[in-house]
């Protein structure tokens, strides 16, 4: 964990990732908040089992994303440890964990997601991640 988890993410966290106090989002989806005291962005550690794929959606607002482990792909291209993806209002993707290994996540969002698949609509109402 101490490699996976740069500092001052630790920090924030009191420790590595077995630190992670994770709650289910959805399914195969697992997620954290980080108590950065930003309440203008959501700072979020996700993890994401192996090839599963996100809803799809698009952003009000920026998100940044650091692959931590694993990695995913989208309509975009394919995002490994070490990466960051930038995305905003123009982007609309689905991204999928990659197989063989949990893909962990730092995201900061600068609003909720939006929802945009046929279904996904729908819950946009109560949908506030």
């Amino acid at each position: 964990d101490a490699i996976t988890l740069p500092e001052p993410l630790r920090s924030y966290l009191g420790g590595g990732l077995e630190s992670v106090a994770w709650q289910r989002t959805m399914p195969g989806l697992h997620s954290f908040e980080v108590p950065t005291g930003r309440p203008d962005l959501k700072t979020r550690l996700l993890k994401i089992k192996a090839g599963t794929p996100m809803p799809e959606h698009t952003h009000h607002g920026h998100e940044y994303t650091l692959v931590l482990t694993g990695g995913y792909s989208d309509e975009r291209g394919h995002f490994i440890v070490g990466d960051i993806d930038i995305t905003d209002d123009s982007v609309q993707h689905t991204p999928v964990a990659d197989a063989g290994e949990d893909c962990i996540c730092l995201t900061v969002t600068q609003a909720p997601l939006k929802l945009t698949g046929r279904f996904g609509r729908l819950l946009n109402p109560f949908v506030k991640f």
